[in-house]
């Protein structure tokens, strides 16, 4: 009974010094990508704070010895992080210093448009410890914020240019959740002419 017990006890012991490790690596991870990436930008400083806070809050689920970070992209730039980009503007989440995802979005007088929502080649299936779609999508929220733009649209799935009548039922089902079901999650109604809206206050 007596090493029964011992063993059990052992094993408690164990489980709560590898989450007192998992959550000293989080934080670990969490100030070295703040460090690290810090621009004097107002608008990457907000989407790390977002990627800090994904990492913080839901450090039991996945890689923490990795380091995540963000990165502002646009037309001009003459790299584009291995993206085919379908608008002007963009972020883009790096995962040990490489593209993992990205988020693509025109910007006109008083709205954003998001245009495309998309991993990297051979990477869409790497288990995070978060949703790379929420984060991309609130990290445009917080630009057009911070930039006073009036509103924020997404395409639906269902004019994606990607998309055709000959698409696969699974890579149609991957689109609509992660496009529709990411913005619906997010807040955004859905309007007349296939797509979502999310208005700025």
């Amino acid at each position: 009974m007596g090493t029964s017990f011992s063993k059990r006890a052992q094993r408690r012991c164990r489980a709560r010094a590898q989450v007192a490790r998992k959550r000293a690596r989080a934080r670990r991870v969490c100030e070295e990508c703040r460090e690290r990436l810090s621009r004097r930008d107002p608008v990457i400083d907000s989407c790390i704070g977002m990627l800090v806070h994904y990492l913080r809050s839901r450090n039991s689920r996945g890689p923490l010895t990795r380091s995540f970070g963000i990165e502002k992209w646009d037309q001009r730039q003459e790299h584009g992080y291995g993206f085919y980009w379908d608008a002007a503007k963009g972020f883009v989440l790096l995962c040990d210093d490489k593209p993992f995802a990205c988020i693509g979005f025109d910007a006109w007088m008083d709205r954003i448009e998001v245009q495309q929502v998309q991993g990297a080649f051979r990477q869409e299936n790497f288990f995070l410890p978060f949703s790379w779609e929420h984060l991309l999508l609130e990290c445009v929220i917080s630009y057009a914020r911070l930039m006073r733009y009036s509103a924020v649209y997404v395409r639906s799935a269902s004019i994606n240019r990607w998309v055709g009548k000959e698409s696969p039922e699974a890579f149609r089902r991957r689109m609509v959740k992660r496009y529709d079901e990411t913005a619906l999650a997010l807040g955004f109604t859905p309007t007349s002419d296939d797509r979502f809206v999310l208005r700025i206050t």
